[in-house]
């Protein structure tokens, strides 16, 4: 995965935005994103007619990006991972307060490590963004799905 560095302080997401904007990368590349999505520290777009989802992460100081091949995904799924929850927990307090992660999941074909893009993490978001995360997940899942089924566009 290549890696472009800028140095960068602590800026403002909607600063990152504008450093970082997802179609002007995405034409550099060599790819037309039609569906974009701007998560806590990643940027992932999709690119309907090559079949390829692009991939923007950013931690620390760095940026990465990634192009997956949609061609190589075998399967495409939500992940949701939860924390221990003590006996006699769940009948005070519901699933949802025990929720670590919503993650969209990629399989490759190629054996490798899957992929996860994170939507949810109850480090960062709170538990009234559960429910529009895990949907802005399932959408992707989708998104991605449809595009593991048809042939790419001649």
């Amino acid at each position: 995965m290549p890696n472009l560095n800028i140095p960068l302080s602590r800026l403002l997401r909607r600063k990152i935005r504008r450093l970082w904007n997802l179609p002007s990368i995405a034409r550099k590349l060599n790819l037309s994103v039609a569906r974009q999505q701007s998560l806590r520290n990643q940027f992932l777009g999709l690119d309907s007619k090559n079949r390829k989802l692009l991939l923007l992460k950013k931690e620390r100081d760095k940026y990465d990006y990634r192009v997956i091949d949609l061609a190589d995904v075998q399967d495409c799924s939500v992940k949701k991972e939860y924390g221990s929850i003590a006996a006699g927990d769940l009948q005070t307090k519901g699933l949802n307060h025990y929720l670590k992660s919503i993650s969209l999941r990629l399989g490759l074909k190629s054996g490798e490590k899957t992929v996860d893009v994170h939507f949810y993490e109850s480090s960062y978001h709170s538990l009234r963004q559960q429910t529009l995360m895990e949907a802005a997940a399932k959408q992707w899942e989708r998104f991605v799905s449809e595009h593991l089924q048809k042939p790419a566009a001649a």
